[in-house]
């Protein structure tokens, strides 16, 4: 009986542990999903961001990295995602922050890419650098990240300069144009609108490379456009949102709770099979 209930906990113990290291071994990851892409000079293509093994994040930032040789970035478009803001011509990248923690996987924002005149033929490779994702607590998640790639055809393929087809700016195709720095704010007050000026009496203003600036310690994430220390300001936190309860799949702590009430269980049953064989 003694070396029954000891493989009974041996085999209890060893599927527990399985069942912890398998938790722990979904990180989070965000891929560039291309589906095997193939276009020609002047054709648009698209490539999607998907999240997996999301544990809940309120705030994604990342800076598209691609092949600038072939491709350009022209618009975007979110998924299951909303609200995202990408720099288009300046900077590119991408920020998404939300008011609590969302735990959607899959496909979270869609990017437009146009295949430039001058393209030679290859395969264009479309990444995520600086990757940072953040709870509702700002705390910091680790994550990987998995590049997508899209493939050239039928263009010169000795690499002769031209001239890029420019940008599709149409009304609802999720495209920001370059802004164009507006006037300086009466009364030094700071202007949060896109394309504002630097400080007053600047004769060289900054020129902006995006709309729909996004702060951080007076620097803009997106297009890396600096307020001057007058107009700096501290970023904004988003309201803190009840917590949601964590599950038994993002919460490890939960199977290492679950191992130990199980082992004690196990334990006590064995202590009263011996004390009850005693007295027999």
């Amino acid at each position: 009986m003694k070396k029954i209930w000891q493989t009974i906990l041996a085999i209890s113990a060893a599927c527990l542990m399985l069942g912890i290291l398998a938790v722990a071994a979904e990180v989070p990851s965000l891929e560039v999903v291309t589906t095997g892409q193939e276009a020609k000079a002047g054709e648009t293509v698209t490539a999607e961001i998907s999240i997996n093994h999301n544990p809940g994040v309120a705030a994604i930032f990342f800076h598209i990295d691609y092949d600038k040789t072939r491709l350009e970035l022209v618009g975007y478009e979110g998924q299951q995602l909303t609200g995202w803001t990408v720099g288009i011509g300046g900077g590119e990248n991408a920020v998404w922050v939300a008011s609590k923690n969302r735990s959607e996987n899959g496909n979270c924002l869609k990017l437009k890419f146009r295949v430039l005149e001058s393209a030679t033929n290859g395969a264009a490779t479309i990444g995520i650098k600086d990757l940072e994702l953040l709870n509702i607590d700002e705390e910091a998640i680790k994550a990987t990240t998995v590049a997508g790639e899209v493939k050239v055809i039928g263009s010169p393929t000795s690499g002769d300069e031209g001239t890029s087809t420019g940008r599709d700016n149409k009304a609802g195709d999720g495209v920001v144009a370059p802004a164009v720095p507006a006037e300086k704010p009466v009364g030094g007050q700071t202007d949060m609108t896109p394309g504002s000026s630097a400080s007053e009496g600047d004769q060289n203003e900054q020129k902006t490379d995006c709309t729909g600036h996004v702060f951080v310690d007076g620097v803009c994430v997106i297009c890396g456009y600096k307020l001057p220390a007058e107009e700096a300001f501290e970023p904004v936190t988003p309201p803190q949102q009840p917590e949601e309860e964590p599950t038994t799949a993002t919460n490890p702590t939960i199977w290492y709770v679950t191992a130990a009430v199980v082992v004690a269980i196990i334990g006590i049953v064995i202590a009263a099979q011996r004390k009850k064989n005693k007295a027999a």
